[in-house]
C-alpha cells in the first residue's frame, strides 16, 4: 500500500514529527534526526518515502539529508494521494505556465497554507534537479521575515510540490487597488523588499525574477519575496540560458550571465511602478527610456526626491554603477529620519489641537476668552480647569477638560475614550431632560385648567373683531 508515485522531498516542520495524527486512515511518518546522525526507519508494508529534511530552528544552511519515514495505511486510502490525504478545502488562487498554486487546511494542525504543483513532469535526472532547484533555493534563503517560508516539498505523480506559508495578496493586487500606493505604505514595503534582497544575495543566490507579482504580502502587511522558479546560485549564473520577466530585465542579462544586479534593476523598476502607477510594457520606446538609467522625467511630477534618487541609483545603465542591496538598506534609513521627524512633528501637531479643543469647550462651558499670552495662558497650561472658572460649570464638563488638558500629552486622553466618557455623562442629563420636560408638560396641564384671564391686548383684539363683525352686519341689511 502507497500513494500514488509519491516522493517527499523533505519535511520542514519536524513538530508533526511528534504529533498525533487525527486521522483514521494515516498516521505522520515519525522524523528521526538530529545535527550529526540521521537514523534510517525500516519501512512498513514496503512505503518508503524518502524525506529531505530541514529544520531552521537548528542549521537551516545543511544540505538535504536524506532519510526514509514510515507511513501505516489502511485499506480504504490505497486510491488518496498524498496531498487530498494531508490537506483539504482547497481552492486554487494562482496559476501560470509553470505551476499552479492553492490554498488549503492542512489535516494536522488546521492552519491554512499555500500549496504549489509544478505543472512541468520529472521526465529525467536533469529535468528532476532543475524541478527540485527551486525548493534547494528556498531552502538554502530561509529564517528571514521577509522570505516566504517553506514547510515541506515532495513528489507526486512525476510532479513536485510545495507547501508553503500562505500571504493573502501580493504587491500587483495592492498597486491595482491604490493606482499609487501612498508613502505611509510604500517606504515600508521598499524596506521589506530590500532587507529581504540582501539576505538572498548574501547567501550567493540572485533571485533572477523580481516583480510585482512575485512579492507576497501576508495578513500583518510584511512583504515576503516568493517564486523561486529561477534562483540559482551565483557560481552557476554561466549556466542558464533563461532571461526572465522582459518587463524588469536589465540590458546587460540580453548578452551577459546573470548577476546580483539584474535583481538590483528589476526592483528598481517595481518601485518606479508602486511610485507612479504606471504598467512597465514588455517592449516598445518606454521599455527603452526605462533603460536609460535614470528616473523619468515625465514621471517624477508627484515622486518625492528620495525615491526618485533611491531609483536613480537602482536602474543605472552600466551595473557597476548600481548600488547593492546593503547600500540601498542605508540609504534608506537615512532618508526614512526626516520621514519619521516629520510624523513626530505631525503628531505633537496634532496633540496641540487636541489642546485647542479642550480650550474651546472651557471656552464656551465659561464664557472667558482664552488669551495669546500672559498669566492666564500659563495658568491654562497648568494642567488642570482653574478653579475660579469652575464655579458655574458642571462637574462633568470640569472633569472632561481635566482629562483634555493634562500638562503630560501622554495622560491626555484619546478621542476614542473622551467620546465614551461623553456617553457616560449624557445619560443623567438626558434622565433631567426627561424629568424636566416631564416637570413642563405638567404646568401646561395645570395652565389648560385655569380659568381664562382676559389681558387688555386680547380685550382690545375682541372689541376689534366685534366692530368688524357688526360692520358686517349692518352692510348685509343695507343689502337686503
Amino acid at each position: 500500500m502507497h500513494f500514488n508515485n509519491t516522493e517527499i522531498l523533505f519535511n520542514y516542520k519536524s513538530s508533526l514529527a511528534s504529533k498525533k495524527s487525527k486521522l483514521s486512515n494515516i498516521v505522520p511518518p515519525e522524523i528521526v534526526s538530529t545535527k550529526t546522525d540521521y537514523t534510517t526507519i525500516n519501512t512498513f508494508r514496503s512505503n518508503a518515502l524518502t524525506h529531505l529534511n530541514l529544520d531552521d530552528r537548528h542549521n537551516p544552511s545543511d544540505s538535504f539529508n536524506q532519510q526514509s519515514a514510515t507511513y501505516k495505511l489502511s485499506d480504504q486510502s490505497r486510491e488518496k494521494t498524498f496531498f487530498r490525504t494531508y490537506f483539504r478545502n482547497s481552492v486554487v488562487v494562482g496559476s501560470g505556465s509553470f505551476g499552479v498554486v492553492v490554498k488549503c487546511v492542512c489535516n494536522s494542525d488546521n492552519i491554512l497554507y499555500a500549496v504549489k504543483k509544478n505543472l512541468t513532469p520529472v521526465r529525467s535526472q536533469s529535468n528532476k534537479n532543475e524541478l527540485y532547484n527551486e525548493v534547494k533555493q528556498l531552502q538554502i534563503c530561509q529564517n528571514h521575515p521577509n522570505i516566504i517560508k517553506i514547510y515541506s516539498a515532495w513528489e507526486q505523480s512525476g510532479r513536485v510540490y510545495q507547501q508553503l506559508e500562505y500571504c493573502p495578496q501580493t504587491l500587483s493586487s495592492i498597486a491595482n487597488q491604490f493606482f499609487v500606493i501612498p508613502c505611509v505604505l510604500l517606504y515600508p514595503y521598499i524596506s521589506n523588499i530590500l532587507n529581504g534582497l540582501a539576505h538572498i544575495h548574501s547567501n550567493n543566490v540572485i533571485h533572477r525574477d523580481i516583480k510585482l507579482e512575485n512579492i507576497l504580502v501576508c495578513d500583518y502587511n510584511i512583504c515576503k519575496i516568493g517564486d523561486f522558479g529561477l534562483a540559482m546560485n551565483v557560481e552557476d549564473a554561466h549556466k542558464t540560458d533563461d532571461e526572465g520577466d522582459s518587463r524588469y530585465l536589465a540590458l546587460e542579462a540580453l548578452t551577459e550571465s546573470p548577476s546580483f544586479s539584474i535583481d538590483i534593476f528589476a526592483l528598481g523598476l517595481c518601485i518606479l511602478e508602486m511610485a507612479t502607477g504606471v504598467v512597465v510594457p514588455k517592449n516598445g520606446p518606454t521599455w527603452q527610456v526605462l533603460r536609460q538609467g535614470f528616473f523619468p522625467t515625465q514621471l517624477s511630477g508627484n515622486v518625492s526626491e528620495d525615491i526618485v534618487e533611491l531609483v536613480n541609483n537602482m536602474i543605472c545603465k552600466k551595473k557597476e554603477e548600481r548600488w547593492t542591496a546593503f547600500d540601498l538598506v542605508k540609504q534608506l534609513e537615512n532618508t526614512k529620519r526626516p520621514l519619521e521627524r516629520k510624523r513626530k512633528e505631525h503628531k505633537m501637531c496634532i496633540k496641540g489641537q487636541e489642546l485647542n479643543k479642550s480650550l474651546c469647550i472651557l471656552e464656551m462651558a465659561t464664557g472667558i476668552v482664552v488669551p495669546k499670552h500672559g498669566p492666564t495662558w500659563q495658568v491654562l497650561r497648568q494642567g488642570f480647569f482653574p478653579t475660579q472658572l469652575s464655579g458655574n460649570v458642571s462637574e462633568d464638563i470640569v472633569e472632561l477638560v481635566n482629562n483634555m488638558i493634562c500638562k503630560k500629552k501622554e495622560e491626555r486622553w484619546t478621542a476614542f475614550d473622551l467620546v465614551k466618557q461623553l456617553e457616560n455623562t449624557k445619560r443623567p442629563l438626558e434622565r433631567k431632560r426627561k424629568e424636566h420636560k416631564m416637570c413642563i408638560e405638567g404646568q401646561e396641564l395645570n395652565k389648560s385648567m385655569m380659568p381664562d384671564v382676559e389681558t387688555p391686548l386680547l380685550k382690545n383684539e375682541r372689541r376689534s373683531l366685534n366692530r368688524r363683525s357688526m360692520i358686517s352686519r349692518q352692510w348685509n341689511f343695507k343689502d337686503e
